[in-house]
């Protein structure tokens, strides 16, 4: 109803009382801004839709897209190389945490509260070439 009457302010109200943890809610927020072309308030709640999310997954990676795609428009190079660079690294080490899992073994003792270890899985060994290599034929 907010939304059909053109109450933004209200809408973006009613929706921020109850964020998902996926950012998701923040990029509904986000676009209705923009659509009411309040471009600079719909960065601003892109951009605390990435910094709410910090690296826990799955983040709704749209808010990616849609701070490159408004970044890009403005001119800011930098945080668009910035946000790409951000969203990289989460992603690369989401990836790398789904495909090797937990470390074995208990945990290392360590100080309370500290980081969890880079996790590392073994490299995958090379595929096995054969000892000879076919020659050409000769004529």
């Amino acid at each position: 109803m907010l939304k059909a009457d053109g109450r933004v302010d209200e809408l973006v109200t009613a929706l921020s009382t109850d964020l998902e943890p996926d950012g998701s809610t923040h990029l509904v927020i986000a676009f209705e801004l923009d659509r009411a072309g309040r471009r600079d308030a719909a960065v601003a709640w892109a951009e605390r839709g990435l910094s709410d999310t910090g690296t826990a997954p799955p983040r709704d990676r749209r808010l990616v897209e849609f701070l490159a795609h408004h970044y890009e428009e403005a001119g800011r190079l930098t945080d668009l190389v910035r946000v790409r660079r951000d969203d990289f690294a989460t992603t690369a080490h989401s990836a790398r945490t789904a495909a090797c899992g937990p470390p074995p073994g208990p945990p290392t003792a360590g100080p309370p509260n500290a980081p969890a270890p880079w996790i590392s899985c073994a490299p995958t060994p090379p595929r096995s070439t054969p000892a000879t290599a076919p020659t050409p034929a000769r004529s």
